[in-house]
Protein backbone atom coordinates (compact mmCIF):
# COMPACT_ATOMS: atom_id res chain seq x y z
CA UNK A 1 0.00 0.00 0.00
CA UNK A 2 1.42 3.39 -0.96
CA UNK A 3 1.67 6.17 1.67
CA UNK A 4 -1.22 8.19 0.26
CA UNK A 5 -3.56 5.19 0.47
CA UNK A 6 -2.52 4.30 4.01
CA UNK A 7 -2.83 7.93 5.12
CA UNK A 8 -6.42 7.90 3.85
CA UNK A 9 -7.29 5.11 6.33
CA UNK A 10 -5.59 6.68 9.37
CA UNK A 11 -8.33 8.93 10.69
CA UNK A 12 -7.55 8.61 14.41
CA UNK A 13 -4.87 7.40 16.80
CA UNK A 14 -7.03 4.33 17.36
CA UNK A 15 -6.79 3.44 13.67
CA UNK A 16 -3.03 4.18 13.77
CA UNK A 17 -2.78 1.64 16.62
CA UNK A 18 -4.70 -0.87 14.46
CA UNK A 19 -2.14 -0.31 11.69
CA UNK A 20 0.71 -0.94 14.17
CA UNK A 21 -0.94 -4.18 15.30
CA UNK A 22 -1.56 -5.19 11.69
CA UNK A 23 2.06 -4.61 10.68
CA UNK A 24 3.02 -7.08 13.41
CA UNK A 25 0.21 -9.55 12.65
CA UNK A 26 -0.50 -10.52 9.01
CA UNK A 27 -3.85 -12.08 10.00
CA UNK A 28 -5.04 -8.63 11.12
CA UNK A 29 -3.84 -7.19 7.80
CA UNK A 30 -6.02 -9.73 6.02
CA UNK A 31 -8.98 -8.92 8.29
CA UNK A 32 -8.74 -5.22 7.36
CA UNK A 33 -7.91 -5.93 3.71
CA UNK A 34 -4.61 -4.08 4.02
CA UNK A 35 -1.31 -4.99 2.36
CA UNK A 36 1.31 -3.51 4.68
CA UNK A 37 4.30 -5.21 3.11
CA UNK A 38 7.32 -2.91 3.44
CA UNK A 39 5.84 -0.85 6.28
CA UNK A 40 7.56 -0.42 9.65
CA UNK A 41 6.71 1.87 12.53
CA UNK A 42 8.47 3.84 15.24
CA UNK A 43 6.90 5.33 18.32
CA UNK A 44 7.84 8.97 18.71
CA UNK A 45 6.99 11.36 21.59
CA UNK A 46 4.15 12.97 19.65
CA UNK A 47 2.65 9.88 17.98
CA UNK A 48 3.70 7.20 15.51
CA UNK A 49 5.98 7.39 12.48
CA UNK A 50 5.28 4.88 9.72
CA UNK A 51 8.10 4.23 7.24
CA UNK A 52 7.75 2.52 3.89
CA UNK A 53 10.81 0.67 2.60
CA UNK A 54 11.17 -0.51 -0.98
CA UNK A 55 12.52 -3.96 -1.93
CA UNK A 56 16.08 -2.63 -1.55
CA UNK A 57 15.40 -1.44 2.01
CA UNK A 58 15.47 2.27 1.15
CA UNK A 59 12.88 4.45 2.85
CA UNK A 60 10.77 5.90 0.07
CA UNK A 61 7.84 7.32 2.00
CA UNK A 62 6.41 7.89 5.40
CA UNK A 63 3.50 9.01 7.51
CA UNK A 64 3.55 10.75 10.87
CA UNK A 65 0.36 10.30 12.87
CA UNK A 66 0.55 12.95 15.57
CA UNK A 67 -1.40 13.26 18.80
CA UNK A 68 -0.67 16.99 18.85
CA UNK A 69 -3.10 19.70 17.76
CA UNK A 70 -2.90 21.33 14.32
CA UNK A 71 -0.83 24.27 15.59
CA UNK A 72 2.19 21.91 15.78
CA UNK A 73 2.02 20.82 12.10
CA UNK A 74 4.69 23.28 10.93
CA UNK A 75 7.11 22.21 13.68
CA UNK A 76 6.64 18.50 12.91
CA UNK A 77 6.97 19.09 9.18
CA UNK A 78 10.19 21.07 9.73
CA UNK A 79 11.60 18.22 11.84
CA UNK A 80 11.16 15.92 8.84
CA UNK A 81 12.94 18.24 6.39
CA UNK A 82 16.22 16.31 6.69
CA UNK A 83 14.64 13.06 5.48
CA UNK A 84 15.12 12.01 1.88
CA UNK A 85 11.64 10.57 1.52
CA UNK A 86 8.35 12.39 1.31
CA UNK A 87 6.36 12.32 4.53
CA UNK A 88 2.67 12.89 5.13
CA UNK A 89 1.81 14.54 8.44
CA UNK A 90 -1.55 13.68 10.00
CA UNK A 91 -2.65 15.82 12.93
CA UNK A 92 -5.04 13.68 14.98
CA UNK A 93 -4.93 15.50 18.32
Amino acid sequence: MVPEDLAHFITSLSVAADVVDSIDDPSLQAKHGWNLTGWKYEFVPWGIRFLYRDINGAVTGGIVASALPEVFRERITASLAHTTSRSIVLMLG
